[in-house]
């Protein structure tokens, strides 16, 4: 019997390496990072999240309906619109917020959007689609027919 030349024989080795990091790298895809079988993924849970919209001027903010459904770029997400409170601005100019303190409207309409939706959760963050939601944070607001600039007042699941 005929042994292969040494440059043949590096070769399969090398071909057999390629191959494992393939399989291996199809099962890292596979299994979104948690090769290990005890690992526990994302949750998802229900929540309402409040959100302070901005809009450049009040007309805008008319376009938000309660019933809409959430978007992210093209795809829709699993929350909907369940109220929304324009909020009026005072006889001086200044805008009157949630808890009834004035500040300068700075040329923004604002309003106060709840949406019922299902979060992703897994500790210690949760989603709402691709963006995280925390107090204090700012995200868009999208639906297939508007994008606006929100803070999280709010998260309750």
């Amino acid at each position: 019997m005929r042994r292969l030349p040494r440059t043949a024989r590096m070769f399969d080795w090398l071909v057999l390496v390629v191959a494992v990091v393939i399989v291996l790298g199809i099962a890292y895809k596979v299994t979104n990072g948690r090769i290990d079988p005890s690992a526990t993924g994302p949750e998802n849970v229900p929540a309402t999240v409040q959100l302070e919209v901005y809009a450049p001027e009040a007309g805008m903010l008319e376009h938000i309906r309660v019933g809409d459904r959430l978007a992210e770029g093209k795809h829709d997400i699993d929350g909907t619109v369940a109220a929304v409170e324009l909020t009026p601005p005072s006889a001086d100019g200044l805008v009157i917020d949630q808890n009834g303190v004035n500040f300068a409207a700075s040329g923004q309409a604002r309003a106060l959007v709840t949406i019922d939706a299902v979060l992703e959760k897994s500790d210690p963050t949760v989603s709402l689609g691709n963006q995280e939601l925390r107090v204090g944070k700012l995200i868009f607001l999208e639906s297939m027919l508007y994008k606006f600039t929100a803070t999280v007042v709010k998260v309750e699941y």
